[in-house]
């Protein structure tokens, strides 16, 4: 798989530009505020349908513009492909795969298998659940598009449930009884799925990030991701059974899979609390290179990786051991405020000016 070109009109803070990339390492380098994140951030969406940094799609049409286009030139399996989306201000947002209309956006998410890596990443190791949830989420639904389709109508489902609880007021017993056997009966099958792969996951994750943990810090701790969730002890349809008093007194659904955690720990100590800055960026920069591994592995080609400022915060030793890894890698396009850092593989440096 290789990303040929990037077509970008009125997106963030990019009025027109028009890029094309090495086979393997393509570099943008240059001061902060000048738009390479964007860069990397509008390459992220036309593989995923959304923004990295969870930003609504009105939110990227550059200010005081009326839409914003993106275009990909991919070449994948010797088929070339050009993916493009037009969002106007009003109006619908329209993807096409070379013209013609993608009828589902689910088809697109893991044709074009992404791993991003920015500075904001150090909230998967020190910030709560839903950081790391959206982690594993965005990683699975690359690889399984039923993941994807069920986590979608849980979510939907859930937030149907949720909103029947705070009106209960408005229903008989009978009713509400009925109403929530409904929900419970669509959600249990999809959130016990959800589980599931999961916890499969978990275990193809942990090989990986023990590998490059060791790699990048030359650390000698003991790497380990414990998956926290009500599912361990009970299905799914008995934990919406047992908690529907809890729910109907708190108004919301108290648990599922959408409270699931992962607990990172080195040496059986939680890396957020006890780890090191260095232990720390090591743990986040293993983890995303073990999604990138395994990614390869299921798709049978190699993912693109994006990465921004990925040097920040690193000391020189972790650096050059980061920069080992690039020959394993397919191609990587990557960020940095030091033009003189940018010294791995076949490297065509984008200067300032051209930004």
């Amino acid at each position: 798989m290789h990303l040929r070109q990037l077509d970008m009109i009125h997106f963030k803070s990019h009025a027109e530009k028009h890029w094309t990339f090495n086979e393997k390492v393509t570099a943008f380098t240059g001061l902060n505020g000048i738009g390479k994140t964007n860069t990397l951030d509008a390459i992220y969406y036309l593989c995923m349908s959304k923004s990295y940094f969870g930003q609504s799609d009105l939110q990227l049409i550059q200010f005081n513009n009326a839409f914003f286009t993106l275009q990909a030139h991919w070449e994948l399996q010797e088929e070339r492909l050009k993916i493009r989306c037009a969002m106007p201000l009003e109006g619908k947002k329209i993807w096409t795969e070379n013209a013609k209309p993608i009828e589902r956006i689910t088809d697109l998410v893991g044709r074009f298998p992404v791993v991003m890596i920015t500075p904001y990443d150090v909230s998967l190791i020190l910030e709560g659940s839903e950081v790391r949830r959206k982690f594993i989420d965005a990683a699975l639904c690359q690889l399984n598009q039923q993941y994807l389709l069920d986590l979608i109508q849980y979510n939907k489902l859930l937030q149907q449930r949720n909103a029947l609880l705070k009106q209960t007021q408005n229903f008989s017993q009978s009713a509400l009884t009925q109403l929530l056997d409904t929900y419970d009966a669509q959600m249990a099958p999809k959130g016990q799925y959800i589980y599931e792969t999961r916890k499969l996951f978990l275990q193809e994750l942990l090989a990986p990030t023990q590998h490059y943990y060791t790699h990048i810090s030359q650390g000698r701790e003991a790497v380990h991701i414990q998956y926290e969730s009500p599912l361990h002890e009970k299905t799914m349809e008995r934990i919406l059974q047992d908690n529907r008093p809890i729910d109907i007194h708190s108004q919301r659904t108290s648990q599922g899979i959408h409270r699931d955690d992962w607990l990172l720990e080195l040496n059986g100590q939680l890396v957020k609390k006890y780890g090191s800055q260095g232990q720390q960026k090591s743990f986040l920069l293993a983890l995303k290179f073990a999604q990138w591994q395994i990614s390869s592995r299921h798709k049978g080609f190699k993912p693109l990786l994006l990465l921004d400022d990925l040097y920040d915060r690193m000391d020189q030793t972790r650096i050059n051991r980061v920069a080992e890894l690039f020959p394993d890698f397919g191609q990587v396009i990557l960020t940095d405020t030091h033009a003189e850092r940018i010294t791995v593989g076949e490297v065509i440096a984008l200067s300032q000016e051209q930004l």
